[in-house]
């Protein structure tokens, strides 16, 4: 379960079901689990809510073990009706494509707090988009899973993937192949600037095999109800960390900007931190840490820029950095599996 300065979770399902598939290929799940400080005992209710970062960190110990960082792809593109429970039915069992579409980006919320969907139409394109904040670290195998299950889906409603015209990743390309990228070739791009699927505004009145008006009164209150029970909100430090990331991307992530931002005082900003065991600067350089370790790792951006994003007036004093945080120079650590990496954590006042 969370720990106690960590208020940002996913739920357990889709840990448990990619144990399954560990369990197949012969990894030792639990002991993978408890590396990245995980329960496995935890696990055993699918609803429980998992600390994220431990989470993504056991996604990206599954493609080291396997020694293959495209499989999460098929396991999850071939995972059965029902393995999602709710969030399954509210799409499969819904009246069209469209809709089904909306559900999963109204009800993202009950499966983590951080974690979001949006769905937006334009005049060429329906377009269903997912992220993570950048302040997690890796993220990259979950990402692929994620969208592996989604296309999935989708493709029920399509035939053999019509309905998709693109998907797009923020994560570079794997090295691997898998299934799933062989039947989509040509249709996916790496290196993105978000994790997106786009499909034909003409398939989205497509209407499920298994749409039931009456099944599907049944699971939106499910849902509805799921919604309502969603506890563990953000901590104020969750919240000033992500606009802490925010601000980084704008060139801004003073003080002063993020209080601003968060309709705060300067003094107010540091109460709160203070109230939670922490501080600005520790948020700040945990937050730095963590995209760092997510740009190194994640994408094909290169150092200077990476540098520069995060702040730094030197390539060399970010290379100092990176070594004293994982005791690596950043092109080493691009090399370095993160599942080997130090675990980011939570910053903590001593």
């Amino acid at each position: 379960m969370l720990a106690p300065m960590e208020s940002e979770w996913v739920i357990a399902r889709p840990l448990k079901y990619l144990g399954e598939a560990a369990r197949q290929n012969d990894i030792n799940w639990d002991a993978a689990l408890l590396d990245c400080g995980l329960d496995p005992e935890d696990l055993n209710d699918p609803e429980n809510h998992i600390g994220v970062r431990s989470a993504l960190l056991a996604f990206e110990f599954f493609a080291e073990k396997l020694d293959n960082d495209a499989r999460v792809f098929d396991v999850f593109d071939q995972a059965p009706v029902g393995y999602e429970s709710v969030f399954d039915y509210v799409f499969l069992c819904a009246s069209s494509l469209r809709e089904g579409l909306r559900n999963w980006a109204r009800f993202c919320p009950a499966r983590s707090n951080c974690m979001t969907i949006t769905y937006q139409e334009n005049q060429h394109f329906a377009v269903l988009s997912f992220s993570f904040p950048d302040h997690f670290g890796p993220y990259a195998q979950f990402a692929y899973g994620f969208m592996g299950y989604l296309c999935g889906r989708i493709e029920r409603i399509g035939s053999e993937g019509q309905a998709l015209v693109r998907m797009e990743m923020s994560a570079k390309q794997p090295r691997h192949s898998s299934a799933f990228l062989e039947r989509h070739s040509g249709q996916i791009a790496f290196d993105a600037e978000e994790n997106r699927i786009l499909l034909p505004l003409q398939s989205l009145q497509r209407v499920p095999e298994s749409a039931d008006p009456i099944l599907f009164r049944i699971v939106e209150m499910a849902a509805l109800q799921e919604l309502e029970a969603v506890g563990t909100p953000a901590t104020k430090t969750s919240a000033i960390a992500e606009k802490i990331s925010q601000g980084l991307r704008a060139g801004d992530c003073s003080i002063e900007y993020v209080a601003s931002s968060l309709g705060m005082s300067n003094r107010s900003l540091q109460r709160a931190l203070e109230n939670e065991g922490t501080s600005y600067r520790r948020v700040h350089d945990d937050v730095r840490r963590s995209i760092a370790q997510r740009y190194l790792v994640d994408t094909d951006i290169p150092i200077k820029e990476i540098a520069f994003l995060l702040g730094f007036s030197e390539v060399s004093a970010f290379s100092r950095a990176v070594r004293n945080w994982f005791g690596l120079a950043p092109r080493a650590l691009r090399r370095q599996p993160s599942s080997g990496m130090p675990k980011p954590q939570v910053s903590r006042a001593p």
